[in-house]
């Protein structure tokens, strides 16, 4: 699943800085696709593509089908609240598959790295986390 979705996002963003470079308009199919599935400047592709491809040993801990369900959840909620925020407020919407960088980054920090150092302040169990300070530390902790 990752290496489709790494696969998908580099091309998707090679065909969308090819036609920028052509000078020309993206069709519609293509804009909207790239909207969510393109990074649209050389760096961060770069540095979203080796993100995404470290996520694959996420994806082996989990397993693809829980870890497709938090893909899909993740750019669900995400795209549904960029978009109630651009009608809201007139913000110009993000392009790019940032909402799965970062809540790999986010839910994989808080899941899988294990807490160093336990401790309490003013009776409130804490970690080098943050968070309180339970069986797995960290904020769901």
């Amino acid at each position: 699943m990752t290496k489709g979705l790494l696969l998908g996002t580099i091309s998707s963003s090679v065909i969308l800085q090819a036609i920028k470079a052509a000078r020309r308009r993206p069709p519609l199919l293509v804009s909207l696709f790239s909207h969510a599935y393109a990074f649209h400047a050389p760096g961060e592709l770069l540095f979203g593509a080796s993100l995404l491809y470290f996520y694959r040993v996420f994806e082996r801990q989990w397993g693809s089908s829980r870890y497709g369900a938090f893909l899909v959840a993740t750019c669900g909620l995400a795209y549904a609240f960029e978009a109630a925020a651009s009608a809201a407020f007139g913000l110009p919407s993000s392009s790019g598959p940032f909402p799965l960088v970062f809540a790999n980054l986010a839910a994989n920090f808080v899941l899988l790295v294990p807490p160093l150092h336990r401790f309490t302040v003013f009776g409130l169990k804490m970690t080098d986390k943050g968070g309180g300070g339970g069986r797995g530390g960290g904020a769901l902790g």
